[in-house]
């Protein structure tokens, strides 16, 4: 269970990499690609907690770290376009 965890926290990474690139460009909803790498960020951040191996809990942290750091991004740089 613990390393099926740590699988689930890359996964989720993964996962918000590839809606990023799937849901990119000028007419892309910005509030639900935030809620969206949010969601997958904290969802990461606990599997790696919970899967209790030093690996997965450093690489899954770091990983969804950079996807809410993205999405705080993201989040920040929505009003300066209009």
């Amino acid at each position: 269970m613990k390393t099926i965890s740590g699988y689930l926290s890359v996964v989720s990474f993964l996962a918000g990499c590839l809606y990023v690139l799937i849901n990119r460009g000028p007419n892309a909803f910005h509030n639900q690609m935030d809620t969206v790498l949010t969601i997958l960020a904290v969802l990461g951040v606990t599997f790696a907690v919970c899967s209790r191996i030093a690996y997965f809990i450093i690489l899954g942290v770091s990983f969804n770290l950079i996807l809410a750091g993205f999405a705080l991004l993201l989040h920040i740089g929505e009003g300066f376009g209009a």
